[in-house]
């Protein structure tokens, strides 16, 4: 066999179990594919990788970090509550904001002042679609009704 192929497998800090298809090719090019599920027990994580690699051998790797006795520790739920926390936090804060832009503008109000007068004036070269409405001459039908 020209290159060096097998499956690592070991339980993760988070307390799942989580293992990798690892090739090794002859020039010492490293490939990882990790798997794309987490498990809860050991078993369920080999019959997995044995599944995916049925003729490659599988070595256990020591724990990474230092997780709980007997079952998975609770990190995944830890990170979703942070997260639900972070999410509500930028909800409430963008909710200020936007009441507090009603309730007092920046600039005291002066904005629409501003604003109008950076606003170039209307050429009477271009009139504005009301002022046409306003300056065409009524149909022959309606002059004739007054």
């Amino acid at each position: 066999m020209s290159a060096q192929e097998y499956i690592e497998m070991g339980r993760q800090a988070d307390g799942y179990w989580h293992w990798r298809y690892i090739r090794r090719g002859e020039d010492g090019v490293e490939i990882a594919l990790p798997a794309n599920l987490e498990y809860g027990d050991r078993e369920q994580a080999r019959h997995s990788a044995a599944a995916a690699y049925p003729d490659v051998p599988i070595h256990a790797v020591a724990p990474r970090g230092r997780p709980e006795e007997g079952g998975p520790r609770r990190g995944p739920r830890r990170f979703g509550r942070r997260l639900t926390v972070f999410l509500a936090a930028l909800l409430v804060r963008r909710i200020v904001r936007r009441v507090l832009r009603r309730l007092c503008p920046p600039g005291g109000g002066r904005e629409r002042e501003q604003a109008a007068a950076r606003r170039p004036a209307r050429s009477p070269a271009y009139p504005s679609a009301r002022a046409r409405r306003r300056s065409r001459p009524a149909p022959a039908a309606s002059r004739a009704r007054r």
